[in-house]
């Protein structure tokens, strides 16, 4: 399994939000750590109203 090395806990602290633990059958990354980043996409007040 290749992960970028940079995703790394402190290098990328700031915008992280939570953390995804993979377990792996390779024995040197046992477990993987996958960030979770939360952005909005586009403002609220733009959201197309529903058609009734």
């Amino acid at each position: 399994m290749n992960l970028i090395e940079d995703l790394s806990r402190d290098r990328i602290r700031a915008a992280v939000e939570g953390w995804i633990l993979v377990r792996t059958d390779d024995p040197e990354k046992p477990i993987v750590e996958i960030p979770v980043i939360v952005s909005p996409t586009r403002s609220l007040a733009r959201r197309p109203l529903p058609r009734r």
